[in-house]
């Protein structure tokens, strides 16, 4: 992260978060989740764009990554509600609408390479727990 502001688009990236943040804002607020996740996708990818071309240059993808976000683009043109996000690593996030949670969860357990997944839903709202939540 020290080294992020030597890519040549760091600037870029600094002007346009602030618009971004606005758009989750407005998709939040509607319950767009078209927007949410668009708007998600673009900022992943803007992030990892620095990443690769800092100096010197971080690869944090792996085969499966890319594999992962192929699929997750291949449901979502087949009408399923499913956007990406990957984080500072090879590990990609699927969001998606209930609706199309187990046509995804079908699909991401055969991509080759997939180690683990996650489910994670909605909670009630705010409140103490008690126990491991892993």
């Amino acid at each position: 992260m020290e080294l992020a502001s030597t890519s040549p688009y760091w600037e870029m990236r600094q002007k346009e978060i602030p618009e971004r943040v606005t758009r989750i804002k407005k998709a939040l607020k509607e319950k767009n989740f078209q927007l949410l996740g668009n708007t998600m996708e673009e900022d992943c990818l803007s992030m990892h764009k620095i990443a690769n071309t800092q100096s010197p240059p971080l690869f944090y993808w792996i085969q499966t990554t890319e594999a992962c976000m192929r699929t997750v683009k291949t449901l979502r043109a087949a009408g399923y509600m499913a956007y990406f996000t990957i984080d500072a690593g090879p590990n990609v996030h699927v969001i998606c609408e209930a609706t199309s949670e187990e046509k995804v969860l079908d699909r991401v357990k055969g991509i080759s390479g997939v180690q683990s997944i996650l489910v994670n839903t909605p909670s009630a709202g705010t409140h103490l727990v008690y126990r491991h939540l892993i």
